[in-house]
């Protein structure tokens, strides 16, 4: 798989095997080479970027699956969502912020599906 930038920079390049993720080439928007992404042997963690540079996520894949936490974040570098996957799918507690930092939910979710959330009323 392969991904670019709109400006037609390289963004991405992974190697899947049976349709697990093997390894991956990360470049920030800049053209520069991500030296935090690294995953091998579908182990390790990916990060993406907003095409004006900022950290989009982090992803922890483990035997080739998004397996572990994972972090988004807002443009402006504040947390937007944590949670964590287990074997390519949601599972456990999630929080999801507003940019001002102020938790806006917390949801739980099972194999993939969401069973629980709560929403905060004071949340913008």
């Amino acid at each position: 798989y392969l991904s670019w930038y709109a400006d037609g920079q390289q963004k991405i390049a992974t190697n899947c095997k049976e349709g697990k993720m093997k390894s991956v080439e990360v470049w920030k928007p800049n053209g520069t080479k991500c030296p935090k992404s690294n995953l091998a042997d579908g182990n390790g963690q990916i990060f993406s970027y907003y095409e004006t540079g900022p950290i989009f996520s982090v992803i922890t894949y483990k035997e080739g699956k998004p397996n572990g936490p994972f972090h988004w974040f807002w443009e402006t570098g504040g947390r937007l969502f944590k949670g964590n996957n287990k074997d390519g799918k949601r599972d456990g507690f999630f929080i999801e912020y507003n940019e001002d930092g102020s938790e806006l939910s917390h949801s739980t979710f099972k194999d993939g599906r969401e069973v629980s959330r709560k929403t905060f009323r004071d949340s913008k």
